[in-house]
């Protein structure tokens, strides 16, 4: 048994949801509270608006002037293309683990290790090199401990989907 045999029951609405269904679940879940604690730290920390962490993320198509000129336009924007990236985050766990014995047996230690590899290549490799958005200085530390923490928790949750898809 594991973790989400709960979701996965006769009982539960969530049993008849295709795999397809489970990623994009994953998705819109994960890029919430994703984004829930970016809210959360940067509002704390700096009092900044937390309309402005999904503008953020619509400015790597945008730029940064027109996606906090949008206001909720973009910011519905941002939160929708950082769905769809988290569901290809899902799903790259989930194809990995039904390929591989050792992505299996690695549990939720594997899982929480490709959530924070996913961290790694999403937010400084693959944000600075293909998007609008240009580094403005040091990161604090702290907040990439709660990165770290929040996409360990993510791959922990796909470890979970790809193990109640995989039961199919």
């Amino acid at each position: 048994m594991h973790a989400f045999t709960a979701l996965d029951s006769p009982r539960s609405g969530l049993r008849a949801l295709p795999r397809l269904g489970w990623i994009a679940l994953g998705g819109v879940v994960f890029a919430a509270a994703d984004l829930a604690v970016a809210a959360l730290f940067w509002g704390l920390r700096n009092g900044i608006p937390a309309i402005r962490i999904p503008q953020a993320i619509a400015s790597w198509v945008l730029g940064s002037n027109a996606a906090h000129a949008g206001g909720m336009a973009t910011a519905i924007a941002g939160f929708a293309l950082y769905c769809a990236v988290m569901g290809v985050i899902v799903d790259g766990f989930v194809r990995l683990h039904a390929r591989s014995a050792r992505v299996r047996a690695s549990g939720f230690i594997g899982g929480a290790l490709y959530g924070m590899a996913a961290y790694v290549l999403l937010f400084h490799v693959c944000v600075p090199l293909f998007t609008a958005v240009r580094e403005t200085g040091a990161t604090p530390l702290s907040w990439l401990l709660a990165c770290a923490a929040t996409f360990a928790g993510i791959g922990i949750g796909c470890v979970g989907i790809a193990r109640v898809t995989a039961s199919r």
